[in-house]
């Protein structure tokens, strides 16, 4: 038979209070918090058991408790309680075995894990205990302790140097902004001192313009015309509907006498206009040579009593 006593244990696990000083030393840390109690740790041992009251032939006695000084080892003052595998009578004895397996802290039977223990008679000796060859007791860990006080925080340390400043690579460049406004025209710069560039192929001839509106009629200027004989010229010539008016009457250049019957007077308006002679305006001749018409040609002469300065002649 198995004799065990509970046993219970709590851990207490203290957590320290940390402050970190921005860019600074750290401060000296607080003062840590008192410890939790321990939990106690579950051994067992096996050892033999001499031929004796527990045992007629002898065999195993398992001892298992707490490690209540935490050396690792289960000393005879820490046996809680103690199983005997006995062994047989001579002849028909079989081996005792202890098998141990770790329990998982959800296990029903120990909320804060610890271990099963199997203790038999291999009866069919193949080595291991089978079903029906063992009985089984858990032997539970104690809790873990409660969570001590945290420490006073430290002091705030000193602040550190600045550090270093970064390197890193030289980001991508950025896409090319709008195009700004047109700035105003600079002024003209100095001609260069280089030599004047060859001129340029002209360009092609522009389309022409549309034509302008026909301008006033003006006043008809100076003519020359070629007669048998000579030149006959007006300075002006101006025409009428009916008539025309030679201002300035000369043929080759020398003024024009008048000789009845006129016959000078009819020669220059066929010239001119084609028609008959109208009128003429005369002038003192002064002794210069003049021109008068022979009947066929013009001539020159002199001692002329009158001279055609105008002649106005008739239009056809």
């Amino acid at each position: 038979m198995i004799y065990s006593k509970p046993r219970s244990s709590l851990a207490l696990v203290a957590s320290l209070g940390l402050i970190v000083a921005c860019a600074g030393e750290d401060g000296t840390d607080g003062k840590d918090g008192q410890n939790g109690t321990d939990g106690l740790t579950a051994l067992t041992t096996t050892s033999e058991e001499p031929p004796g009251d527990q045992c007629a032939e002898g065999g195993l006695a398992v001892s298992f408790g707490f490690d209540d000084d935490g050396d690792g080892t289960l000393e005879l003052s820490e046996i809680d309680s103690t199983a005997y595998l006995c062994n047989g009578e001579n002849g028909e004895g079989h081996d005792a075995l202890v098998e141990t397996t770790e329990l998982d802290p959800d296990d029903e039977r120990c909320s804060d894990g610890g271990h099963e223990l199997r203790y038999g008679t291999d009866a069919n000796d193949n080595g291991r205990l089978d079903d029906g060859e063992f009985e089984t007791i858990a032997i539970c860990d104690g809790p873990i302790g409660a969570d001590g006080e945290n420490g006073e925080d430290g002091a705030t340390g000193a602040r550190g140097p600045t550090g270093a400043t970064g390197s890193g690579a030289t980001g991508a460049t950025g896409a090319a902004g709008a195009t700004g406004a047109t700035g105003p025209i600079g002024a003209t710069g100095a001609t260069g001192a280089g030599a004047t560039g060859a001129t340029g192929a002209t360009g092609a001839t522009g389309a022409t313009g549309s034509t302008g509106p026909t301008g006033a009629t003006g006043g008809n200027g100076p003519i020359s015309i070629g007669v048998s004989g000579g030149i006959l010229s007006c300075g002006t010539l101006l025409y009428g509907t009916t008539s025309a008016i030679c201002h300035g009457l000369l043929v080759n250049r020398r003024e024009v006498r008048l000789e009845t019957p006129f016959s000078e007077m009819v020669a220059a308006c066929a010239s001119l206009t084609g028609g008959t002679a109208i009128a003429a305006v005369n002038a003192t001749p002064v002794g210069a040579t003049q021109a008068f018409w022979n009947g066929s040609s013009w001539v020159s002469g002199t001692g002329a009593t009158q001279i055609a300065v105008d002649l106005q002649c008739q239009r056809p």
